[in-house]
């Protein structure tokens, strides 16, 4: 009878491999799963983050041609000058615009890529200015003659090979045809 407690008792001390590997992946699994849900929240932030400023671009540009128009409208300018000033974005590669220097400019064949001054905290076109994957084209069509105009803003950039973009559209009407 001794014998076979002495033998229960070895068999009790140590841990079977069995019992060590499902300690181990129930471990991995505890580390693993919150890494990688972390992971993707990281991820998910920084997309949101981009398509946030991707917005803010396109409603910069949409205003500045609203603003365009409001004053040609002050200054008299009417009929057909309306949108004087835009005329740059009504190509099939359309303009970008320089809202620091107020100017527009056609793309030709694409448009450069949106900067970021960090001294200025602002987004421009100036060489000293960090390259941002923000690209921004604006398109003027003009709809029924003389009384409204479709303006359409993308933005658009690339993340990890994945190309994403934001497209704003607003119209305009001539207040004085």
């Amino acid at each position: 009878m001794a014998k076979r407690t002495n033998r229960n008792q070895r068999l009790k001390k140590g841990f079977t491999l069995l019992e060590v590997m499902v300690a181990i992946l129930i471990l991995m699994s505890v580390i693993i799963v919150p890494l990688e849900i972390a992971s993707k929240s990281i991820k998910t932030m920084r997309i949101s983050k981009d398509r946030i400023i991707a917005f803010y671009l396109a409603q910069e540009a949409l205003e500045y041609i609203r603003n365009k128009r409001d004053t040609n409208w002050i200054q008299g300018n009417t009929g057909n000058q309306w949108l004087k000033g835009t005329n740059p974005c009504q190509g099939a590669n359309g303009c970008y615009i320089d809202v620091i220097n107020d100017s527009l400019s056609p793309c030709g064949g694409s448009c450069p890529r949106i900067r970021y001054s960090s001294a200025n905290n602002r987004y421009d076109y100036d060489a000293a200015s960090t390259l941002t994957p923000f690209q921004r084209v604006i398109k003027r069509t003009d709809l029924g003659g003389n009384a409204e105009t479709r303006i359409t803003v993308t933005v658009s950039w690339n993340d990890a090979g994945q190309t994403n973009s934001v497209i704003l559209e607003g119209h305009l009407n001539n207040w004085m045809p």
